[in-house]
């Protein structure tokens, strides 16, 4: 067996925290956490996903070849939050962390009004 080459120059990026309900702070489970690199005009880029668990944590690990861009070093990350109907619950694109560095919390409320099924979401389920 051949030993495992490691490339050191290669960065390694932590986004990880907490989904929580904005007004109990109850950690909220099973929801899907999707982080996105910022470029502008030149779009984004999905870093990476999570799912929380039952404290409502969450962890993202991704790497420079994730997001590299000419002249870019360090990735300026949002997240976006959906349930487990994939319904988006969250989108932090308002508060992008520029140029983050190797690890980051983010830590994420979601507005209880957002938890509902709207009558839309009832008829798509049912169809």
């Amino acid at each position: 067996m051949s030993p495992r080459v490691i490339d050191v120059y290669k960065r390694i990026w932590i986004v990880s925290g907490t989904v929580m309900e904005a007004n109990t702070f109850t950690p909220l489970k099973g929801m899907s956490v999707v982080a996105f690199d910022c470029d502008g005009l030149l779009g984004t880029d999905c870093l990476g996903k999570a799912i929380t668990d039952d404290e409502g944590r969450y962890c993202i690990i991704f790497t420079w070849d994730n997001y590299k861009h000419l002249l870019v070093f360090q990735p300026d990350v949002y997240v976006k939050v959906y349930d487990e109907n994939k319904k988006l619950l969250k989108d932090t694109r308002k508060e992008v962390v520029r140029t983050m560095s190797f690890r980051k919390t983010i830590n994420i409320e979601v507005d209880e009004h957002a938890l509902f099924l709207t009558i839309d979401d009832l008829m798509e389920m049912i169809s």
